[in-house]
């Protein structure tokens, strides 16, 4: 009996480059996901591709006594080898000219391609949800749309374009804490204004006045709060102090941005690793070497926020 074949259409673009709209075809009712660095067949019902990919997230092994540290680890790793690519949200972003506004921001979920921000706010949505009653399909777009948003409202002014201000929504609602001073952090004195500097270049829905405006108090608002990071060259006296699944922030010697890339912890012999979605090796990846030597090698990193998930 042939199974049968699914169409999905992705209008996937994002913060950092982009990939063309496609039409993907699927023979998958059957997912293989990774267990314990095993691939392992599990069979689901057809459904949307999405959802099929949803509900083998949903049935990974995890420890006998499951939490947000085990669950992120666990959905983390089961997205190794996923293909990385930019602008995963967005299709406008870094033109030459000014763009036209995009179309009316929509909750975008596509689990089979990230970046470096929608795998950790995928990883992190879908963790919950396997913590939650309710896991459902629904109910894990629903916590998407509330990380990926100020107060989960589906629009572009509204969306975290800067991974502090993701942090401190965040820390805010009781996910996560920024443990960064706690670990011996210094001041981290940045000045983010990135995106209402390059609006005519860059960020074609920054022509509307309204979003202009929005992002411009946020960057305000952003620019007021204190910040603290680690100097990569204190990292490793302080790895004993980090734990898997903390979310890393790399922070950048750049001007107008924070942070320049992100992932989460994975501890290997005692030395922290960095698991994340890499613009270099196009796929979701742990670092070979320990993350403070993987900082080192990159002259624009400067150092790291860290935040424990609750």
């Amino acid at each position: 009996m042939k199974r049968p074949i699914f169409f999905i259409y992705f209008a996937s673009m994002s913060l950092a480059g982009f990939a063309q709209p496609m039409m993907l075809k699927s023979k998958a009712a059957d997912i293989v996901v990774k267990a314990n660095g095993k691939p392992t067949k599990l069979v689901v019902k057809p459904k949307g591709e999405q959802q099929a990919i949803f509900e083998a997230k949903m049935h990974l092994p995890v420890a006998l006594q499951p939490n947000m540290i085990s669950s992120v680890n666990a959905i983390g790793k089961s997205f190794l080898g996923t293909p990385y690519v930019y602008f995963t949200l967005d299709s406008n972003h870094r033109a030459k000219t000014r763009l036209k506004p995009m179309s009316k921001e929509v909750l975008v979920v596509n689990l089979k391609q990230l970046d470096c921000v929608t795998f950790v706010e995928n990883t992190v949505a879908l963790a919950q949800t396997r913590l939650d009653k309710n896991n459902s399909f629904e109910n894990y777009k629903k916590k998407l749309q509330e990380i990926r948003y100020r107060k989960g409202v589906v629009d572009y002014a509204a969306r975290h374009h800067y991974f502090t201000d993701w942090m401190f929504e965040q820390a805010q609602k009781g996910l996560l804490k920024d443990i960064t001073q706690d670990l011996g952090g210094e001041p981290y004195q940045k000045t983010v204004t990135i995106m209402t500097y390059k609006k005519d270049t860059a960020y074609g829905n920054m022509a509307d006045p309204k979003t202009f405006e929005t992002i411009r108090q946020v960057e305000d608002a952003i620019n007021k709060r204190p910040h603290f990071y680690i100097p990569e060259a204190k990292i490793p006296a302080l790895e004993n102090k980090l734990l898997d699944g903390d979310i890393v922030a790399i922070t950048t010697h750049e001007k107008r941005i924070e942070i320049a890339h992100v992932g989460f912890i994975v501890k290997r012999n005692g030395r922290a690793h960095l698991m994340h979605a890499s613009s270099v090796k196009k796929q979701v990846m742990i670092t070979e070497e320990p993350m403070a030597d993987y900082l080192m090698k990159n002259k624009g990193q400067s150092g790291v926020m860290i935040a424990r998930l609750q």
